[in-house]
């Protein structure tokens, strides 16, 4: 199962990196969690062959047929409808543009980065003259020496875009002029052929593994060391690529050179309608992957498959909730009630959506009292995990500034008029806190995560930060510990199986029985007693797997 897993990761990052210009190999196998597992196999390929051959083989295999698939699709439908292709590919471009320019503001002033940019300009355009047109490129068996030199000089280059997050195979090939020679390469109706097209592939296939091999091996250095330079090179690949696509697929086109010149309406709406299409696309999924993260660690953290499905299913969904909380907000339209149970509903959809079913103990220790509830935190999934429990008990949170960037974090927390932390301003905290007190003591509920941020600590809990429990202090309200379990893993295992993270409410701590304790104190006393719930889980747990695989033994024999 593992390996057909495998193979269609490949076969999705194959066709993204031919049919999608704009939308790199690199940044599909961040989504689908198999970058970091792609690097160290090839850049292990020498030192442990086995393994990594094992996990590559069944890559490449993916990879081979979502190109294949792509680069008919784009051809056959080229052929009959080039304006709408050419657009949608434009869009693609386009919408990668905004945020490559923004992750380097500032950049632009330093003469170091210029020049680079400068010199892949020269480059492009020097090698676009050599090869007027995509078509026109020999890419045969009886091409000349001078082709495949430049064919090897292609693959190299083209090998940094299946380990460059950001720098996309198709929109270098497009750069370079040749994308459509590429793709005729791969198309079935090219089959008579199909000896000497193998045999052009094998050599430009054979530069690309070669510079492949080499820049894994070197990507982490390149990147920490040069980082800027790199990302100023990607950028001047991708301004010039749309360039060099009008010039060759519409000024040297024959289909847009008939005179007189009938262009069908139907194919300009359609155009501008997959044009916008394809740059909102591409703008959400770079807002989602954070593309200019290349440490691999944090690729090995990005396993938000579920996540990405979960907008991707419910997109126009989510668009209409995102519009209307932004209305809601910047109106001030609705009671607080009626906005929770906006927030709750959209809390269910995206259960709904990532095949998420969540189990919720302990109800009856909730009440519409104020209180502070102390929660521990995993993961991304925290949040929704929380208000599974208290849908019907409307409350708000208190949040770090630093992390509310991000749309439907920022919308929620307006929505809920949450309180927000900044942590590099003590004076600030302290207002905050007091705001929270005041709050509390008009009736109203907070929630706050007391482990202040989560990291690869799962199932375990951090150090707990004694400050945020100071309004309980100063209000009087009584505190009630949650216990989240597994809610890491929604968002942090590649997988759309069912998954059921459990929310645990414990018995609430009235303010008669911390009054006298000091911050620590209560701080310990809330460890432990979460500690024993997730001991008690664990065991629990445990017990099942023990029964499940004991049956499982029945049955086999």
């Amino acid at each position: 199962m593992k390996k057909i897993i495998l193979i269609l990761k490949g076969m999705l990052m194959g066709f993204a990196s031919i049919a999608i210009p704009g939308v790199s190999a690199s940044t599909i196998g961040i989504i689908l969690c198999v970058y970091y597992q792609m690097i160290d196999a090839i850049s292990s390929l020498l030192k442990d062959f086995k393994k990594s051959i094992g996990f590559l083989f069944f890559l490449v295999l993916g990879f081979a047929i979502g190109s294949l698939v792509g680069a008919n699709l784009v051809s056959i439908i080229y052929d009959k409808y080039p304006l709408p292709i050419i657009l949608v590919i434009l869009g693609f471009i386009v919408g990668s543009l905004p945020r490559m320019i923004i992750n380097l503001k500032g950049e632009f002033k330093k003469p170091s980065n210029l020049l680079v940019m400068l010199l892949v300009f020269i480059f492009v355009l020097g090698l676009s003259f050599l090869v007027t047109r995509g078509e026109e490129v020999q890419l045969s068996i009886n091409m000349g020496p001078l082709n495949y030199i430049l064919l090897i000089i292609v693959g190299l280059i083209t090998a940094g875009t299946l380990v460059i997050p950001g720098m996309d195979f198709a929109v270098i090939l497009l750069a370079l002029g040749y994308y459509t020679a590429f793709v005729d390469l791969l198309n079935f109706h090219n089959a008579e052929n199909i000896l000497g097209n193998l045999v052009v592939l094998a050599v430009f296939f054979i530069s690309y593994g070669i510079g492949t091999f080499f820049l894994s091996k070197l990507i982490k250095r390149l990147i920490n060391n040069h980082e800027k330079k790199v990302q100023m090179a990607i950028l001047s690949f991708v301004l010039i690529s749309p360039v060099v696509i009008i010039k060759q697929c519409i000024f040297e086109n024959s289909y847009f050179r008939q005179s007189p010149l009938v262009i069908p309406t139907s194919q300009i709406v359609i155009g501008i309608i997959l044009f916008l299409v394809a740059m909102i696309t591409v703008i959400v999924l770079y807002e989602l992957t954070n593309p200019n993260d290349k440490r691999i660690e944090a690729m090995k953290k990005r396993n938000m498959f579920r996540f990405y499905f979960t907008i991707a299913i419910q997109f126009p969904v989510a668009l209409y909730y995102l519009i209307k909380m932004q209305k809601i907000v910047k109106k001030d339209l609705l009671t607080f009630e009626e906005r929770y149970a906006l927030c709750m509903k959209l809390v269910r959809k995206v259960n709904k959506g990532g095949n998420i079913h969540p189990k919720v103990y302990g109800k009856e220790y909730l009440t519409k009292d104020p209180t502070l509830y102390i929660v521990n935190h995993q993961g991304r999934y925290d949040g929704c995990c929380f208000f599974n429990a208290v849908e019907d008990y409307p409350c708000t949170m208190v949040v770090d500034k630093g992390r509310i960037v991000h749309h439907f974090y920022i919308e929620t927390f307006a929505m809920l008029k949450g309180e927000a932390i900044d942590k590099t301003d003590i004076r600030s905290q302290v207002k905050v806190m007091k705001n929270v007190a005041e709050r509390l003591k008009n009736g109203e509920s907070f929630v706050l995560f007391i482990e202040g941020k989560y990291g690869n600590n799962r199932n375990t809990l951090q150090e707990f930060h004694t400050g945020v429990l100071q309004p309980a202090y100063k209000s009087g309200c009584k505190v009630t510990p949650i216990v989240l379990y597994d809610s890491w893993k929604v968002f942090s295992i590649s997988s759309l199986r069912r998954i059921e993270p459990e929310t645990h409410v414990l018995p609430p701590i009235e303010y008669d029985e911390y009054k006298d304790l000091s911050k620590a104190e209560f701080s310990d006393l809330l460890k432990t007693r979460m500690q024993a719930k997730i001991d008690e889980i664990d065991e629990r747990k445990a017990q099942e797997a023990l029964n499940k695989k004991a049956k499982k033994h029945l049955k086999n024999n």
